[in-house]
């Protein structure tokens, strides 16, 4: 059967802005199958065409080098196409194409090492520094954990020793709990170390919190006065809770969160009326049996707490010092160039505006896959000409520089640190200072396949109204209908 494409495309107005409107900043949000490889092609031949930009100066960031690979060959195979031609816009072309090696049509990680190689001085690295790919600095951090923690120790270790005795594991294959999985988690947060903190007490204000406890449970006992019999269910808690109200007295923080551990669990609802006088004496005896529990757990987690806040001072510590082992050895890993790269454009103005000036466009694809630290680095060098934000949120964007593609639905949830709430941020942001675009045309899959998926998620996916979540936007088929032959094809 012989096929008949439908033109123009249900979303051909978005499409031609994105391809040919430079004068906004844009997200353009499309699903899958709908043609954003030939998008970020097309604005980028628009540049090169219309403009006196030069390829070295426009940037387009791809999620892996598999998706790089992919986006250079079209590039390449597109600039041929437009090169063969007569006039200016093929002569820039072909220059183009004479400049295609030399362009960082890469990953962000990629990108970010060209801009630490520029300027080592003002990023704080060694000049001849080496990059760790992932194997390797998995390696190297596993080495840095046990040489840290072999010194540590050999010492007392006070940081550490209560949450060790209580059961936390040093390490463990299966756990997340462990002191390994803890640190090579802050590891990978290294960057917000400073702004990660655990609400905690002194140790006076423990013990007088402890004391507080024990004076409830004195006072509880002065209601047994009021009791008749011996054997009231009620009564007997009050009393199991004075014989344990001994071990608050406890001046150790970690024996007197092994004494709230060992608390026992009262019931409420026991207790006879006829047994109390004044019987409503009972419901003041119940309301202390009520609270027992909840005092006692507000006490034991404020103990932990305040190991936690020293747990986590002292692995910072630690990840400090793995941080000065690769300096020394001029190394860097994935997480390094990005560090360093956000470090130089947010606190050195010369950095930041050398780079600027230096590319006149910036395309991002993946968006949705994106940390906070990719997100800082783009809008730094998108900003506009004799500003100097101090964060991300308070750039101004210069005219048309930056071009953002990414799908909402797609994001790898947490992985290498995606965070789609920040994606929603950058919408709202783009939103206001530049345009949002949607492409739904798919050209990828059969209507009828289409028409199924769209009916099993338009239902489910329906956004959210505190966070971040898509709703779901309906593709439509670029392919007419086939009467016959399968929806997929494998």
């Amino acid at each position: 059967m012989s096929r008949e494409f439908t033109w123009p495309a249900v979303d051909a107005a978005d499409r031609e802005k994105a391809c040919c409107d430079l004068s906004t900043c844009y997200l353009v949000e499309a699903a899958a199958g709908t043609g954003k490889t030939t998008l970020l092609v097309a604005r980028i031949v628009q540049i090169i065409e219309t403009t006196l930009t030069r390829l070295p100066r426009v940037v387009a960031i791809t999620f892996t080098e598999k998706a790089a690979g992919e986006l250079k060959f079209k590039l390449k195979e597109t600039l041929e196409e437009r090169a063969a031609g007569d006039g200016e816009a093929a002569e820039r072309c072909r220059l183009a194409l004479q400049d295609l090696d030399s362009r960082p049509v890469g990953t962000i990680h990629a990108f970010c090492r060209e801009l630490l190689a520029a300027r080592p001085v003002e990023a704080g690295v060694e000049p001849g520094f080496s990059v760790l790919d992932n194997s390797t600095s998995q390696g190297a951090n596993s080495d840095i954990f046990e040489q840290w923690l072999s010194e540590e120790l050999r010492g007392e270790c006070p940081a550490a020793a209560p949450l060790l005795r209580w059961g936390m594991p040093v390490e463990n294959a299966v756990a997340d709990a462990s002191l390994r999985s803890l640190f090579l988690e802050l590891l990978r947060h290294r960057d917000d170390l400073d702004a990660l903190s655990v609400p905690c007490r002194s140790r006076q204000a423990l013990l007088d919190l402890a004391s507080e406890l024990r004076a409830e449970i004195r006072e509880a006992a002065g209601l047994l006065s009021a009791c008749s019999n011996p054997e009231d269910k009620c009564a007997r808690e009050i009393r199991t809770a004075l014989a344990w109200s001994d071990e608050l007295s406890e001046k150790s923080l970690p024996l007197l969160f092994d004494a709230a551990r060992r608390a026992p669990k009262l019931k409420s609802t026991l207790g006879q009326k006829a047994s109390w006088n004044p019987p409503d004496t009972l419901l003041r005896a119940r309301a202390f049996t009520a609270e027992f529990s909840p005092s006692v757990q507000r006490l034991e987690q404020a103990i932990f707490s305040h190991f936690a806040a020293q747990l986590l001072a002292w692995i910072r510590s630690g990840i400090r010092r793995g941080e000065a082992v690769r300096r020394e050895r001029a190394q860097l890993d994935f997480d390094d160039l990005l560090i360093c790269a956000r470090n130089m454009l947010h606190g050195n103005r010369a950095a930041r505006d050398y780079f600027r000036r230096r590319f006149d466009y910036i395309l991002v694809d993946e968006f949705q896959d994106t940390d906070p630290l990719q997100t800082e680095i783009v809008f730094f060098l998108s900003e506009r000409e004799n500003r100097f934000a101090s964060s991300w949120e308070e750039v101004e964007l210069d005219t048309g520089k930056l071009f953002i593609v990414g799908d909402p639905k797609q994001s790898i949830y947490r992985f290498r640190r995606a965070d789609l709430d920040l994606y929603g941020r950058v919408r709202e942001k783009i939103a206001r200072d530049g345009g949002l675009l949607t492409i739904r045309a798919n050209f990828r899959s059969e209507s009828a396949l289409i028409a199924e998926v769209n009916a099993l998620f338009g239902e489910r996916m329906r956004g959210h109204d505190t966070r971040c979540e898509p709703n779901y936007v309906a593709m439509e088929p670029y392919r007419p209908a086939e009467s016959d032959g399968p929806c997929v094809k494998v």
